[in-house]
This record gives structure tokens, sequence and C-alpha cells, in this order.
């Protein structure tokens, strides 16, 4: 069973957390850093990331594939944010077209208006 002894958050913005594992009358200790800030996080949180980060060292193959799920998603909020933004940019130049008819048209009926 895991127990969070310390959670402490670095100058670089990192959390290092020291666990106990206990089995019967046996126990260890690790310290793991985990990547950001993690200290507003549940202990129980905590420490199902620090068992991430286990798995992780012990099977990377794992670590590997969870970065490229990772990547993959993080391409995807990308492409959704620059497609809302290309979206946006849209409706403004569409929004300036039409104001800059409309000053068009009123230019044109003064200038008419004008020469008559």
């Amino acid at each position: 069973m895991y127990k969070l002894k310390e959670s402490l958050l670095m100058p670089n913005g990192n959390t290092i957390v020291h666990l106990e594992y206990s089995e019967g009358r046996n126990s260890s200790f690790d310290t793991i850093e985990l990547i950001g800030d993690q200290t507003n996080k549940s202990d129980k949180e905590v420490i199902e990331l620090c068992k991430q980060v286990i798995r992780d060292r012990l099977n990377p193959e794992n670590a590997i594939k969870r970065l490229q799920e990772e990547l993959i998603e993080a391409k995807h909020q990308i492409e959704e944010e620059t497609q809302k933004a290309k979206d946006e940019m849209t409706k403004q130049v569409e929004g300036a077209k039409l104001e800059m008819q409309m000053i068009i048209g009123e230019l044109t009926e003064s200038l008419m208006g004008g020469m008559q």
C-alpha cells in the first residue's frame, strides 16, 4: 500500500513526491518527480500519478505509447483552436468587407448627390 509522505513544489514548477510503500512488515521509500504543480491534488490522485510513473519505469513501451497518445490529443486540440481562430478571423474579415461596402455606398451616394 502506498502512502504519501511529502509533496514539494520545486522552483522549476514540478512536484517532488516522497512515497512509502508497505506490504506487511516490509517497507520501501521512493522519490518521484511529477511534471507540473501537483500539490493541490488529493493524496489519492498524486499516488495514482506516481504509480503511473513507476509503471512507466518498469515498462518504457507503455510510457512511449502514453506520450504518443498525449501528443495526438494535443495536436487535435491545437487543430481545433486553430480552426476556431480561422473561423473568427473569417467572420471579422466578412464584417470588415460589409462595413467597407457600406462606406463605399455612402460615399457613392454623397458624390452622386453632389454632382446633381
